[in-house]
Parts: C-alpha cells; sequence; structure tokens
C-alpha cells in the first residue's frame, strides 16, 4: 500500500478544475443529469414534457418541453453558474414554489458534456435560437427553427471527467432509477404530459390527467389501484395525501416507496419510518411498505438547500410530522389483521 502524498503549499485551483469538481457535488451519475432538466422542465410551466435516450443516459438522451422558453439573451445566461430566474435573494427559499434555485444544474452539465441548448421564448413569443457548450466551452448564440418552449440535448456524459466515467452505474440500472424518477414526477404533476423512448421504443406515454388519482391509474392500472387504500386530510395550509399498499405487497428495499413534498421527489428517512411505524407489525421486520406519500405544506417550514442534488429535505418540526404520518397511516390500516 502506497504511502499518503503530503500536501503542497496552499494555491488556487484553476477556474476549469474548479467548476469540474463543482459540477461533480450536482451530478454524481447520468440520472441526476435528467431529473435536473426535468425539474428545469416542469418549473418552467411544461404541459408536455418528452425525453428520448439513445444507447444510454450518459451516451446521448434530449428532453424537449413547451415551457416559456428563453431569449437569445438569456440563453448564455443560463449557463452561467448561480444564474436563475427562480429566487433573487436567500430569504426567497422560505417562500420556494419552484424545484430548482440554485442555478448549477445546466451550467455543471455544460461542464461534463457536450449540449446543445435550443430555446423559443413563448411570452411574448420571438424567434427560436440554439447555443453549444462543451467542457465549459461556449459556442455563439445562432439562429433555430422550434416552436415556443426549450429541447436540451446532452451527449458523452463525463467524456472529459474519466475518474467519475469509472465509477459509473450501469446502464440499464440508470435507465431503471431514470424511469422511478420520472414515474413519481408524472404522479407529481398529472397536469403534465410525459413521454419517454429509449432507442425508438416506449417506455413511459401518460397524457395530461385530471387527478393524481387519475395519473396512478394510467401508469399502474385500475385494478392495482384500487387495492390501494387512499387517504386525504386537508388542513389550512397542509394538504397530505396517500395511497397504501395492502402488507403482502411490501418490499425488501425501498423502491416501492414515492415521497412527495411540495410536488418534489425526495427521500426521507423520517417519512419512511413514519411510513413504516403506522403498519405496525402488519409487515415483518426487513421488508418495506409500498406507498405513495404526497405533503403540500408551507415552504418555510421545509429546508430544500441541504444537499447539492435536492434529494433530501429538513422538516422544522419533525416530531410532529412523524407522528402525523404514523397517525394517519395506522388509523385506515387498523382493521387488517397480522398475518
Amino acid at each position: 500500500m502506497s504511502a499518503p502524498v503530503a500536501a503542497g503549499r496552499i494555491h488556487r485551483l484553476d477556474p476549469r478544475t474548479a467548476s469540474r469538481i463543482a459540477a461533480g457535488e450536482v451530478l454524481d451519475r447520468p440520472s441526476a443529469a435528467l431529473k435536473e432538466l426535468v425539474e428545469n422542465a416542469l418549473d418552467a410551466g411544461a404541459g408536455s414534457i418528452e425525453i428520448t435516450v439513445e444507447e444510454a443516459l450518459d451516451r446521448s438522451f434530449a428532453i424537449a418541453d413547451d415551457g416559456v422558453g428563453m431569449s437569445a439573451e438569456e440563453l448564455p445566461l443560463a449557463l452561467e453558474r448561480h444564474a436563475t430566474s427562480k429566487i433573487t435573494a436567500l430569504e426567497d427559499l422560505d417562500r420556494l414554489g419552484t424545484l430548482g434555485f440554485r442555478g448549477e444544474a445546466l451550467p455543471s452539465i455544460g461542464e461534463v458534456s457536450r449540449v446543445t441548448l435550443v430555446s423559443r421564448p413563448r411570452d411574448p413569443e420571438g424567434p427560436a435560437h440554439q447555443l453549444g457548450i462543451e467542457g465549459g466551452i461556449l459556442s455563439p448564440v445562432t439562429a433555430a427553427a422550434r416552436a415556443p418552449g426549450t429541447t436540451v440535448a446532452v451527449k458523452d456524459l463525463f467524456y472529459n471527467t474519466p475518474a467519475r466515467r469509472k465509477f459509473l452505474k450501469s446502464a440499464v440500472g440508470e435507465l431503471r432509477l431514470a424511469m422511478r424518477m420520472l414515474t413519481a414526477y408524472a404522479i407529481a404533476h398529472p397536469e403534465t404530459a410525459f413521454r419517454f423512448t429509449v432507442d425508438g421504443k416506449s417506455r413511459l406515454a401518460l397524457p395530461k390527467a385530471a387527478t393524481r388519482r387519475d395519473r396512478l391509474v394510467a401508469i399502474f392500472g385500475a385494478h392495482f389501484v384500487e387495492r390501494l387504500i387512499e387517504i386525504r386530510e386537508e388542513r389550512p395550509g397542509f394538504v397530505f395525501e396517500a395511497w397504501l399498499g395492502m402488507p403482502e405487497m411490501a418490499r425488501v428495499t425501498r423502491e416501492g416507496q414515492t415521497l412527495l413534498v411540495n410536488r418534489r421527489w425526495i427521500q426521507s428517512p423520517l417519512l419512511s419510518q413514519a411510513l413504516r411505524h403506522g403498519y405496525g407489525n402488519l409487515v415483518p421486520p426487513g421488508r418495506h411498505p409500498t406507498a405513495l406519500l404526497a405533503l403540500d405544506v408551507d415552504p418555510a417550514t421545509v429546508d430544500v438547500n441541504i444537499h447539492p442534488t435536492k434529494r433530501e429535505v429538513r422538516f422544522s418540526r419533525e416530531d410532529a410530522l412523524f407522528g402525523f404520518v404514523a397517525q394517519m397511516v395506522s388509523q385506515p390500516l387498523a382493521r387488517l389483521a397480522p398475518r
């Protein structure tokens, strides 16, 4: 085993190195790049989002939406780190109504891939333009043809960061995680149509839905949804929805759980543990219930700025939330006898 190399004198990193390190914090895998762009499309008010993949996510994918779009002046700004349309000051995080807010996703993707950005503003309507970025280097803005909205095409992800490429997960695993993410956001935003195509084959085709239940039926089928226990509790400034699977639908992993907070797909040990507590002895040790939990709460009670990927959140009153969720889950399950 080789000895550790002694640190040298303190110096400033060059901007290119620093930018790629920052990109690695936001993008830990190809599916994370897709997630960031899907969130951008939803924040842009897209009524339709279409994702196409060729070979693998790290090889080539594109996402097209019919959102507000961008002008020629905004295109290079969108690829500038910490440039965003979503907040203007730190205090805005207390009333955050968007999925993104840091202005890091597009610049990070542009640092470690070859990106083409085509956009046309919707209001006021103007001409379409396109811009390319490769390894952080911008090309000139040129005229293009497109309906209002934005298309982001990403090729050769992590081509210039060989250390990251060496540790990428399998292409199949990344597509599976992408499918899970898209399904979660399709449930969170039933008013948006989603289409997901891989190598010309449709993996997901969802028209707009009137309700979240309609979207669940479109994804999983009416027979499956009818087996779920539906819960809804609404209070001033707080809405809780849940669809609980029967105990026999429990899994070894938590992949059967979809957790949404203010329509953001998240991971939360707190909510997963509250869900598990609500099932009690109905689910044996070592297994996890299948369920969808969706909370809409005051943004000031949720901190979404604790991890670069924005998948983790912190709640201001965690004990109270744990007790509420556990109780709401346990009440309709009380009539079921443990196996």
